[in-house]
């Protein structure tokens, strides 16, 4: 259920993409990378919060175009400011461009494409530090997260694009989204790559980079440290403070947590892996103090 909407403030700067075409985020058109998790709580806490309270809405949207259900929300995640605003590209994302270009911004005088920029969705995209929340038909190219991943820096904001069909990053076939699960990307400022986060195993995408798995709140992925075992497991804490407290650096710089090995029992200090790909391991121990 919705959260009543109240009053708040944001900050609003109409120049903020002033005669920006899509690709002026992504002058040297290059694709960006990716890390992905099957894990929900790995993703920022107001985010969590925007997706409990905001479903995915996807009226008027075509799965074989390029096209926005743009909804602004604050960025605690628990109010919607406006939206969703419908905003069409016209185009199938391909080769030769990208139906974002259209849906962007367009050209005043198609003799003069370099030097009027009429706004389009660009001026859907002029408020500072909040969430936007994109439904969209087909999942953007990685082309296009590059120019994500400038535009939240521009913005300052989180940017969540919930997409239908995707035919890049799971394969190159098309690839309907179930609508009973998960499928998201983020992109978020200061942070040079987007996140995947699927829930359905055969939605996960082909070539994920490792992420940092130290931001789980509440878990560790560890490796045993016995010369004979090497298991690998997951430490799951009854709180985030109590991981707080437990993970500790070790005398070398890495980290560590003090645990039993749920497989050869040996009690003592078991590595922290810091980067990883994947689901954490099946194997668990809970420390609840």
């Amino acid at each position: 259920m919705e959260q009543v909407k109240e009053k708040t403030e944001v900050k609003h700067d109409p120049a903020l993409t002033k005669d920006t075409w899509w690709h002026s985020f992504n002058a040297e058109r290059v694709d960006a990378d990716y890390t992905a998790t099957s894990d929900l709580e790995e993703l920022p806490s107001e985010v969590q919060v925007a997706l409990g309270l905001f479903v995915c809405d996807f009226k008027g949207l075509g799965e074989e175009d390029v096209n926005w259900n743009v909804t602004r929300i604050s960025k605690d995640g628990r109010t919607r400011l406006n939206g969703p605003k419908l905003l069409n590209g016209g185009q199938r994302s391909g080769k030769k461009g990208c139906g974002e270009d259209a849906l962007w911004a367009v050209p005043k005088d198609p003799k003069n494409k370099k030097n009027i920029v009429v706004a389009k969705g660009s001026a859907e995209f002029c408020y500072l530090e909040i969430i936007y929340l994109i439904d969209a038909g087909l999942c953007p190219c990685r082309r296009c997260c590059k120019s994500f991943i400038a535009l939240a820096e521009r913005t300052r904001s989180i940017i969540v694009v919930r997409p239908m069909v995707d035919y890049e990053l799971i394969s190159k076939n098309r690839t309907e989204l179930a609508r009973d699960q998960t499928f998201l990307l983020l992109f978020r400022p200061g942070v040079n790559t987007f996140l995947v986060c699927h829930t359905a195993a055969n939605e996960a995408p082909a070539s994920p980079l490792p992420r940092d798995l130290t931001v789980h709140p509440t878990k560790a992925w560890c490796t045993c440290t016995s010369a004979t075992c090497g298991l690998a497991f997951t430490a799951r804490f009854s709180h985030e403070n109590v991981k707080a407290l437990r993970v500790k650096k070790s005398k070398h710089g890495g980290l560590v947590v003090e645990a039993t090995c749920p497989h050869c029992h040996m009690t003592g200090e078991m590595t922290v892996v810091a980067q990883g790909i994947g689901a954490f391991p099946p194997s668990t121990v809970d420390i609840y103090h």
